[in-house]
Order: C-alpha cells, then sequence, then structure tokens
C-alpha cells in the first residue's frame, strides 16, 4: 500500500511512502476545521451547552479528554482547555457554534497546529521511541491526554476512536514527520515513489 499526501501535508516534502505488504503501522495527517484554545470559563447557558454536547457535568482536569462526534476537548493546563474539531464534525461543530461565549479567552489556534494520527499494531512501538510515556491501553486510556516531549519536541498526545494522535507547532510539523516516517521504516514503511496512489488525507 503506498500512500501519497496532499499538497500542503507535513508529509508532502516525503513524496510517497508505503507500508508492508500486510500494513502494522498507518501514518497520516488530519485535518480539522478548528482548534481554539480557551481558559477563563464562564458560568450560564453557553458554558452548560457546551458541556452538555460532550455529556459531562464539568470540563476536563489537566491531563484528561473528552470526545463528542469528532470533537475533542483536552485539558492541556491548569485553567486552560483545547478545543479542536475535525472537519468530518459538521454537527457537533454546529452545537458548539457559540462555544466561545463560554470563555473570557478563546484563541483560534488551527494554523498554528498539525494533527497527526498513528495507527495499527505496530502504533505503540513506534510512539514509544519518541517518549517515555506508559501508553499501555490501561494507563493511556481514552479519557487520558499528556503534553509531553516526543522526539524531542513538545506534543500534545491522545487517543481517538482508532489511532493515536500528535499535535504539534506547525513549524516543527515536517520535521517530525521525516522522524515518523525514518522511526517506521522498521515495521515496513519507507517513502518513495512507486505504486498505487491515494490520499493519506481522508
Amino acid at each position: 500500500m503506498v500512500e501519497v499526501v496532499e499538497p500542503g501535508s507535513a508529509f508532502g516534502a516525503l513524496a510517497t511512502f508505503r507500508s508492508a505488504a500486510k500494513p502494522v503501522l498507518d501514518l497520516c495527517e488530519v485535518a480539522h476545521s478548528r482548534i481554539v484554545e480557551l481558559a477563563e470559563p464562564r458560568g450560564g447557558p453557553p458554558l452548560d451547552a457546551m458541556l452538555s454536547t460532550f455529556q459531562i457535568k464539568r470540563l476536563p482536569d489537566v491531563g484528561e479528554i473528552r470526545s463528542a462526534g469528532g470533537s475533542f476537548l483536552l485539558g492541556t493546563g491548569f485553567g486552560r482547555w483545547l478545543l479542536i474539531v475535525e472537519e468530518k464534525a459538521a454537527d457537533t461543530a454546529r452545537r458548539l457554534e457559540h462555544f466561545a461565549d463560554a470563555f473570557d479567552i478563546a484563541l483560534e489556534a488551527a494554523d498554528a497546529w498539525t494533527q497527526f494520527a498513528i495507527s495499527g499494531s505496530a502504533a505503540l512501538d513506534l510512539l514509544a521511541k519518541g517518549c517515555a510515556l506508559d501508553l499501555h491501553p490501561r494507563v493511556f486510556s481514552k479519557d487520558v491526554c499528556a503534553t509531553t516531549r516526543f522526539a524531542q519536541v513538545r506534543c500534545v498526545l491522545f487517543r481517538a476512536t482508532n489511532s493515536h494522535r500528535l499535535l504539534v507547532g506547525r513549524s516543527y510539523a515536517v520535521s517530525l514527520a521525516e522522524w515518523l516516517v525514518e522511526a517506521a521504516e522498521e515495521f515496513g514503511l519507507v517513502h518513495g515513489e512507486q505504486g498505487d496512489r491515494r490520499s493519506a488525507v481522508e
């Protein structure tokens, strides 16, 4: 299986890459429509509506994450949260349309971040090469996120339904993409120019 990323993707600098006949690892860049840095929550109906969307009674603590229909709310620091709305999450995005009214600080930051998805049976082995966190599912569950150094780059790591996600500052995205592909070579993933082509960003 050969994968080609769309122009503008962080993987674009690496042209194409392919995995083994029976893929054990899949790397791609995930498109998001919004990433918003939140702080100083207000009480009232807007916050209640946001909590209702995520089916929670309080905002996540540091290191916690909640999800709803392709959107994620991460506790990234004391009194700070990161809201990620993926392009496929149109319904959730409509319900979160007025979320900014729930916070005194709501900074649009989609252009500042790049998001990678890592999945497959070798995903944990690859991630273990980049950070020292215990990523066993019993420890790093779908309700857990972490701001950590991954491959010597500050990243936010969390789990989605079928993959682990890495959020990295856009200025470091290409160098991290290069590290991921190089580190994945032992699992049968190599970059090249041959074979059938399809988008890695779906």
